[in-house]
């Protein structure tokens, strides 16, 4: 059974052109990211101070430019190769149950060992085709 983002708004939706804003450029937005249909955003660094800060600074620092403002699942899906499904070409390529898997780890990587989550869940993403992404 796939784990999934707890505590989502089921009627908060918005546009590939919102997530797209929302990629860690303009001090003035936070950071999002899409997994699976669902939208993330990032709560910020823990204060020097923390435990987790370098942790933190680094992981932030490869996500904005590679992930910031953007769906993740296919990049993440060429890196999580799982024998049951096959090595996506194209985003096309990638099913729900793959899409799920990704999520799954995403949220195992986020919130193990019940570590502090830097990530909220927000809303879901509306497809230009004008549907939600009906992924659980």
């Amino acid at each position: 059974m796939y784990q999934s983002f707890p505590d989502l708004p089921s009627d908060v939706y918005y546009t590939q052109e919102e997530l797209a804003r929302h990629n860690g450029n303009d001090p003035e937005l936070p950071l999002w990211i899409c997994v699976n249909g669902k939208i993330l955003e990032y709560a910020g660094l823990p204060s020097s101070e923390d435990p987790d800060h370098e942790s933190q600074k680094r992981f932030h620092s490869f996500v904005q430019p590679q992930f910031g403002g953007r769906e993740i699942d296919y990049g993440l899906s060429k890196a999580l190769y799982e024998p049951y499904y096959k090595v996506p070409l194209h985003e096309n390529d990638l099913s729900d149950e793959h899409r799920a898997m990704i999520e799954d780890h995403y949220f195992t990587m986020q919130f193990r060992n019940n570590q502090k989550n830097y990530w909220k869940p927000i809303g879901r993403l509306r497809r230009s085709d004008n549907t939600a992404n009906s992924s659980s």
